[in-house]
């Protein structure tokens, strides 16, 4: 149930900082000097040949690497600890601003880069499949992952927006090279064309949603040593090491699985039972 509720939160604390974006830089309504809806109330827009629209007139436009830079440091395999977090392109999640996921530390064997927490993690494989991600934590992944960092430390929001917004990803995906799993470089990548905003509107949106990066950050690690708990807890369950109390738990089924716990019971019936434990945890 917790970690059900922090995924909960977690979605929405996404929808919201994409759903400014997407306000102030893809329909340009921002505040203007009156507080008022810039492109709505008049604002004056000019048409770019860069970027095939209209901005509005007092706007740039960069490349993308004005704002990011690829981060690079190499490890082996020999020189990571047993608590080295580990996590390759396949445990990115899909259109998700962090994660917790990793995978077992004795998998990473080669190509191994060293990320940092609040680094973007971006996947150059089959980039259409949208897994761009701000770490949770430091840690190793492969490099079939572009690690990138933001050049100024105020930006991490816009900066991570920009790479995730689907323009920048069907632009990626066109640039990708290769037939059965197109890559991306970083060489094609760091010239797309972005806007670099006046007044400082890329710092004041990013400064808005800094509280909400920080939130979902907590709520994957929380999420992770749920999942931790959960995992050392279900064997000792099944196997009749542990009770319940059924005050503590939060799960529907919690008063019968105390009372199951306290005596003989089918094996296939407490089975289910934590299989729906385990299921509620997850979801």
């Amino acid at each position: 149930m917790q970690s059900r509720y922090d995924c909960w939160v977690n979605h929405n604390l996404e929808a919201i900082a994409k759903q400014l974006y997407d306000y102030w830089f893809v329909q340009f309504d921002f505040p203007n000097e009156e507080g008022k809806p810039y492109k709505s109330s008049g604002g004056e827009m000019v048409w770019n040949e860069k970027l095939h629209r209209e901005i509005p007139h007092d706007w740039d436009v960069v490349n993308l690497s004005e704002y990011l830079n690829v981060y690079t440091e190499k490890v082996t395999a020999n020189n990571l600890g047993a608590s080295c977090k580990y996590a390759p392109i396949e445990v990115l999640p899909r259109r998700r601003m962090s994660f917790n996921e990793c995978s077992p530390i004795e998998n990473a064997v080669s190509g191994l880069c060293r990320f940092r927490k609040k680094q973007i993690l971006l996947s150059n494989r089959r980039v259409y499949f949208h897994k761009v991600c701000i770490a949770a934590f430091d840690g190793v992944t492969r490099d079939t992952v572009i690690i990138l960092n933001k050049k100024n430390k105020a930006l991490l929001g816009y900066a991570y927006q920009i790479v995730n917004d689907d323009a920048f990803i069907e632009y990626a995906t066109r640039h990708s090279y290769g037939s059965e799993q197109p890559v991306l470089s970083w060489e094609s990548a760091k010239i797309y064309k972005t806007f670099k905003p006046r007044n400082q509107l890329d710092i004041i949106y990013s400064k808005r949603i800094c509280p909400i990066i920080d939130s979902v950050i907590k709520n994957e690690l929380e999420i992770a040593k749920l999942i931790k708990q959960r995992d050392e807890l279900l064997p000792l369950l099944m196997n009749g090491q542990a009770s319940v109390n059924y005050d503590l738990l939060f799960c529907p089924f919690a008063h019968f699985l105390y009372n199951a716990t306290k005596k003989p019971m089918k094996e296939e019936i407490k089975t289910r039972i934590i299989t729906a434990m385990a299921q509620n945890l997850s979801s």
